[in-house]
């Protein structure tokens, strides 16, 4: 069982957002068990993370992590 981390970032995401008192702010962070989404590849969890059902309006993917590994695929 691999867990994948999808962080999407508003867009116009800026350095204000970054230096923020709020480690937060700009971001919305979800994470998914690989049972869940039906895949252990990351590649294929990120094309599914970056369809317009799974991403949160006003935002857009980021990265997606594979908890375990510490690897991180960037769209």
């Amino acid at each position: 069982m691999t867990m994948f981390i999808m962080e999407y970032r508003v867009i116009g995401y800026s350095l204000a957002h970054a230096f923020s008192t709020n480690p937060k702010a700009g971001k919305r962070i979800f994470t998914a068990n690989s049972d869940d989404i039906g895949s252990d590849d990351i590649l294929a969890v990120m094309e599914a993370a970056r369809t317009p059902e799974n991403t949160p309006d006003g935002y857009e993917l980021f990265s997606v992590t594979d908890r375990d590994s510490s690897q991180v695929v960037r769209p």
